[in-house]
């Protein structure tokens, strides 16, 4: 069946773009949602609205309210505001029958910052084998993840908004991908960092069930002590709330609603802690930890993994810290010795003073979650898991010259690989870095059409269910056993945050 003049949503018509020299047609710019403004601010999100006529699709909806904290990360797009629900598709099919798989995917930013418009994420590498890319914006900051006692409670969607959102548009996929040649059947929804950890609550979600049937998770994972990649509670996620509304002298909600935008993200700004997603809400009506326990969790294909140096972006904003007040401080909050911490983070060690503050700071926000959330995979599903472990720095700047990098291989250095992104940097890559690539971007869409990165031209990547080797890139592809099991083993003894469980007899590292 051929292509028709326009693309029938569920609210209406879209224009047909032409391809591009790709053969890839970009829709921009797509309502899943309703705009969430005045009475639907705090609200969750509700069904787009009609339209008449044929919509245009050649330019982004605007970002998500959100700071300029990390300077201008979105270039190709100058708009920002509270409307902001919108969704871009990238098909490649040839007829809109094609029934393509479809890659969603959920940006990062600390749940304060990104859009789906960035210039990285719109890149054809993964449209241009045969995959529908679908990049979205949900609400971020105070407009996503506001809990307040007056807001209605967990079922409401108080403290969850924005990852309702992310729901809303995987409802929006279901209901209407197939008209852009995709396969509502074959959905993978993937992120990186806090786009990682969204995707690890949503696969603990019931909400979510049946919207996807694979995930891919970058450098991140729930963890209720991360101040990062974190959730909080629903009780004390609406104190943060009570006390936002303190700061904001408002003497009730609606006076809150009634604030301007501009005005909001402002106060926002200051306030400590920040907000974050609620247990106990909608999207986690319980802890995700024990849904993983007790093997409750959506069970589906997961390929997931960490870069070798998480640590350093975060550690580089952290100027002239005392080492060991750093350690002090670490092993308070945890609970443990200071000599036992010291140890096996070498925080007493004559060289590399920053470098054992990295690597303590990566492992808090990225790597054990990440470990700790596979090991009870592995444990209690049934489906596939592939590891990776990402050990290669492109050729990039250091943090001072670039907010986006750091030394090492750094929180975020894959995206340029898997993405087939390099062009949208002008740094110097070699060979070895369009070989990664190609070598990702493969194994990448392997999964994402049949939930397997194995195919033809690439190393074997084993089911970690059944062996102990990870996939380790540097820049060639080598199946070698876990890194560092020894750190994450005593984080996990330290948090105890759960009776331990047995998981010696599928897991290996």
């Amino acid at each position: 069946m051929p292509w028709s003049r326009s693309v029938e949503v569920v609210s209406g018509l879209l224009e047909l773009p032409e391809p591009d020299v790709d053969g890839i047609r970009v829709f921009k710019g797509i309502p899943y949602a309703a705009p969430p403004v005045g009475p639907l601010r705090w609200r969750a999100p509700q069904a787009p609205l009609a339209w008449r006529g044929v919509r245009p699709i050649d330019r982004f909806g605007p970002r998500c309210m959100q700071s300029g904290r990390l300077g201008n990360i979105d270039p190709e797009n100058p708009l920002m505001g509270e409307d902001c629900l919108y969704l871009n598709v990238l098909t490649p099919a040839e007829t809109p029958d094609a029934a393509l798989p479809v890659y969603v995917w959920i940006h990062g930013g600390s749940y304060t910052i990104g859009s789906g418009s960035e210039p990285w994420y719109q890149s054809r590498g993964i449209a241009r084998r045969g995959v529908v890319m679908v990049t979205l914006n949900y609400r971020l900051d105070v407009f996503g993840f506001f809990a307040h006692p007056d807001l209605g409670g967990a079922m409401a969607g108080s403290g969850d908004f924005g990852l309702l959102d992310q729901i809303a548009a995987l409802e929006w996929v279901q209901q209407n991908i197939a008209a852009f040649g995709g396969d509502p059947m074959r959905v993978t929804v993937g992120g990186e960092s806090v786009g990682a950890a969204s995707v690890s609550l949503l696969m603990a979600s019931p909400r979510a069930r049946g919207l996807f049937r694979g995930i891919i998770a970058q450098s991140a994972a729930f963890w209720r002590r991360s101040s990062i990649h974190g959730h909080l509670p629903l009780a004390e996620a609406e104190a943060v709330g009570r006390q936002f509304q303190n700061d904001c002298r408002a003497p009730s909600l609606d006076a809150l609603r009634a604030c301007s935008a501009e005005a909001l993200l402002a106060h926002s700004q200051n306030l400590r802690p920040k907000f974050l997603p609620v247990i106990n809400g909608a999207v986690s009506p319980r802890d995700p930890m024990q849904v993983f326990l007790e093997g409750k969790q959506n069970d589906v294909p997961l390929l997931a993994g960490w870069n070798a140096h998480e640590g350093s972006i975060f550690g580089a904003r952290l100027k002239d810290v005392d080492r060991a007040d750093f350690g002090r401080h670490a092993a308070r909050r945890l609970n443990v010795a200071y000599s036992d911490l010291a140890k096996i983070y070498s925080l007493d060690g004559q060289d590399g003073a920053q470098a054992a503050i990295d690597t303590l700071l990566g492992d808090e926000f990225v790597d054990y979650p990440m470990w700790k959330w596979l090991e009870m995979q592995i444990a209690t599903g049934t489906a596939p898991v592939y590891q990776y472990y990402f050990n290669w720095r492109p050729p990039a700047p250091e943090l001072s010259v670039h907010p986006l990098t750091a030394p090492g291989v750094f929180h975020s250095a894959e995206l340029y690989y898997m993405l087939d992104a390099l062009h949208t940097r002008d740094w110097p890559w070699r060979r070895e870095d369009e070989h990664l690539r190609d070598l990702m971007v493969t194994l990448w869409t392997n999964f994402i059409r049949s939930g397997d990165p194995n195919g033809r031209d690439c190393p074997l990547w084993p089911d970690r269910r059944q062996s102990h080797l990870v996939a380790t890139f540097e820049p060639e592809c080598m199946m070698r056993s876990p890194l560092h099991v020894e750190r994450y083993r005593f984080l996990d003894r330290a948090y105890d945050e759960r009776p331990p469980l047995d998981m010696t007899v599928r897991t290996f590292g």
